[in-house]
């Protein structure tokens, strides 16, 4: 197996429902002839939990991207030029492009970048990837026939006559590894407090006043056959409480909450009323 400062690494990867992989080529020229050899391939099989094949094909191309520096350092050749092919668009244009991705995608797309450069990676078609005996399996007489230990024809070619390696357009499956974001619309109203929960100095005060409003609508009806201009009842207070409370509520209920506390009888004591934050903070 031939090398030189000219020789190149070409990884291709793949994947199919059962397994995903990566092998490695090494091209080198040496008097006008070109040779291809295998050198190394590494194979896993798929997880029990099924996953989408973009998120397979983007996990051999992890397994591409590992392989870099170990084969680096078994030839002694840092500096060897090196490509990556792929036939999944989506997994290239995950690699290649920034974007909000799923976490999955992310992490992987990270670690492929840090061991790699994304220029190096490119497009191959199905029918010319080679790792498709791997991802795929094949019987031993097709190994045979095949021309895994060799690699592809192509590959002997002049670099122009090689796959374009370009990515045209975004894929649509691309999008369904996008982050997906709530958005929540909230409309604040700063007048959200009537002048009774503002412009008193004090919680008591506060009620007799809306006391005093009460009375003053009970004494303008109808029906009402004498004017009550005396002091305040304990019943008008206690009144006034509950529908000053009411008005702050949103449902026109009392919202309480519940306490672990059983030997008292107090209803405002056992199950104290939640005020909206702010409001009646002097309390």
């Amino acid at each position: 197996m031939p090398f030189n400062e000219g020789s190149e690494l070409h990884f291709f990867v793949d994947a199919s429902r059962v397994a995903y992989s990566a092998c490695v080529f090494v091209r080198t020229v040496l008097e006008a002839e070109t040779s291809v050899s295998l050198i190394r391939a590494k194979t896993r099989v798929a997880p029990l939990k099924p996953l989408t094949i973009p998120r397979l094909e983007l996990m051999a191309c992890c397994i591409g991207a590992r392989l870099v520096n170990s084969i680096r350092d078994a030839l002694n050749l840092p500096n060897i030029k090196v490509t990556f092919w792929s036939d999944s668009e989506v997994a290239l244009w995950w690699i290649k492009e920034h974007g909000d991705w799923s976490i999955f995608v992310t992490n992987r797309v990270q670690e492929i970048r840090q061991l790699t450069q994304f220029q190096l990676w490119r497009h191959v078609p199905g029918v010319l990837n080679i790792a498709d005996i791997l991802s795929k399996g094949c019987s031993a007489r097709r190994l045979l026939d095949s021309r895994w230990w060799e690699g592809p024809t192509w590959l002997k070619d002049a670099p122009e006559n090689w796959p374009k390696g370009e990515i045209c357009c975004e894929p649509l499956a691309a999008h369904t590894e996008s982050k997906k974001s709530e958005l929540v619309i909230l409309n604040v109203d700063n007048d959200c407090f009537p002048w009774y929960c503002l412009k008193m100095s004090n919680y008591n005060r506060m009620i007799n006043v809306f006391a005093y409003i009460l009375r003053f609508v009970n004494n303008c009806q109808k029906n009402c056959t004498s004017i009550n201009d005396s002091m305040l009842s304990f019943e008008e207070i206690d009144k006034a409480e509950k529908c000053l409370i009411k008005l702050l509520m949103f449902d026109n209920g009392i919202l309480r909450v519940k306490t672990k506390i059983t030997y008292r009888k107090d209803e405002s004591f056992l199950a104290p009323i939640l005020f909206p934050t702010k409001c009646l903070s002097f309390y």
